[in-house]
């Protein structure tokens, strides 16, 4: 496949995941509003606990099947790079492809918690912290050019 093709397809599916916590801020702004109901703390304990385990879940993934940027190819360090990759393998891009989503939709689930309390707490601030920590995490692995010329080269 080109690799102009994959890469858009991929920061298309980025961009709508990472949209997708937003828009759940948005919702539990409008729609969890009524008198606070009290929780019991050991569930926010549960959630975080499971949050910080799906954190580290999505972390060891990534390190397990993402190839490493070499050396020579960070963003910063272009000039003694190979030629660039047109053209991207399937098994490369189902790779990939598979471990960037199952890598987000993780992260994502963490906001999902979020939305969770706030419905149960009718109290928005209670989807706060799991929103921001899920933003964060899939934020910190955006799709790139680099990484899919990367998995190509390192698959020859």
């Amino acid at each position: 496949m080109p690799i102009a093709t994959v890469a858009r397809t991929q920061q298309f599916v980025f961009g709508a995941l990472a949209a997708s916590i937003l828009i759940y801020g948005v919702v539990v702004v409008v729609a969890a509003k009524g008198e606070p109901v009290p929780l019991d703390p050991m569930l926010r304990w549960i959630l975080a606990g499971v949050s910080v385990m799906t954190s580290v879940a999505v972390l060891v993934l990534r390190r397990a099947r993402l190839p490493p940027l070499a050396e020579d190819e960070s963003p910063y360090q272009r000039q003694n790079a190979p030629p660039p990759v047109e053209v991207v393998p399937e098994a490369v891009v189902a790779k990939l492809f598979t471990t960037y989503i199952l890598t987000w939709a993780l992260s994502e689930s963490i906001a999902i918690y979020g939305v969770v309390l706030a419905f149960l707490s009718q109290s928005p601030k209670e989807f706060w912290p799991f929103g921001f920590a899920a933003l964060l995490l899939i934020l910190t692995n955006p799709p790139t050019r680099g990484r899919l010329e990367s998995a190509t080269r390192a698959a020859q």
